[in-house]
């Protein structure tokens, strides 16, 4: 049976998922996780870190099947 690992921004995540779905889960929650971080830090210093809605890209990310 595969197992699947998530790449986020180039790092590859230590959990492992059963199923492809699982990891794309995982990978999404953690893009939602990048886009709050993005705003809360916006928030607290807007002058330091710059945040649109419109043209905020979360970063990528890519499912890797393991044996």
């Amino acid at each position: 049976m595969s197992k699947y690992k998530v790449v986020f921004n180039g790092y590859e995540e230590d959990e492992t998922f059963d199923s492809y779905e699982d990891a794309e889960d995982y990978a999404l929650y953690l893009q939602s996780c990048s886009r709050t971080g993005a705003q809360t830090l916006h928030w607290s210093n807007p002058g330091d870190y710059d945040y649109d809605e419109k043209s905020y890209k979360p970063p990528k990310y890519r499912i890797k099947e393991i044996d």
